[in-house]
């Protein structure tokens, strides 16, 4: 058969533009059921991170008579956070454990207090904290005392968090501490509903579980004042917000 004869197949420019618009239309489908599996990943990860950090923290409390460390308010311990206090006392093998994959710096920065963060109870809970005056500098050593709780399973000791305050370096990262409401200081972070509208959070009893907001709401009215303000950073929100009344 002649050459001239051999019909060149091949897309036209109609069958490329179906093709195309298929693959938008199977694209924009697939992505998102990808990212809520790949954020469900992460937040596992994040679980599991918060029950290593929990279990290290109940057996420092077993050590030192229910007290785990909360802050040094002087030097050299000033700017010690929980976490970076367990490691250096072996109980946590990996600052990477202390911090949230799923939110910035995602790992270990060489930041103490871009972490998983544990409540300032000093205003709302203040039966619960112990202060050690050490011998150096006169150096005050703060402890939550984990054998005074009352309801352990309801206490949020540990949680997901984001900084509320523009003009400090910890602005919408991970903090070390966080407040309820803003009692303490504007610069302190909230909890932070960045799993897809949850937030972990390990309680004082041990065990670790993805809140929302009532959940959340509930937890803290277990033992604070009913009148007590309850504050949040949602999900892609960059202040925080109040959840109750």
């Amino acid at each position: 058969m002649p050459a001239s004869m051999i019909r060149q197949k091949g897309f036209t420019l109609i069958e490329l533009l179906v093709v195309i618009a298929i693959i938008a239309i199977l694209a924009a489908i697939l992505f998102p059921v990808f990212a809520k599996a790949r954020e469900k990943a992460q937040q596992t990860r994040c679980i599991n991170n918060l029950k290593q950090c929990g279990m290290a923290l109940s057996i420092y409390a077993q050590d030192y008579d229910g007290g785990v460390f909360y802050y040094g308010s002087q030097a050299p311990y000033r700017g010690w956070s929980w976490c970076y206090f367990l490691y250096n006392m072996g109980y946590i093998k990996t600052m990477d454990v202390c911090v949230c994959p799923s939110y910035p710096p995602y790992r270990y920065s060489g930041s103490v207090s871009k972490t998983y963060g544990i409540l300032f109870i000093d205003t709302i809970f203040p039966k619960y904290l112990d202060r050690y005056k050490g011998s150096i500098d006169n150096t005050w050593l703060y402890y939550i005392n984990l054998y005074r709780i009352d309801r352990p399973a309801q206490m949020i000791l540990l949680a997901d968090t984001a900084g509320v305050d523009p003009n400090t370096a910890n602005y919408l990262n991970q903090s070390y501490g966080f407040s309820i409401s803003n009692v303490n200081s504007a610069n302190d972070a909230r909890i932070h509903l960045r799993h897809n509208g949850l937030a972990t959070i390990a309680f004082a009893d041990g065990h670790v579980a993805a809140c929302d907001k009532a959940k959340i709401k509930s937890a803290v009215l277990a033992e604070a004042p009913a009148s007590t303000k309850i504050q949040v950073v949602e999900e892609g929100g960059t202040t925080a917000v109040q959840i109750n009344p």
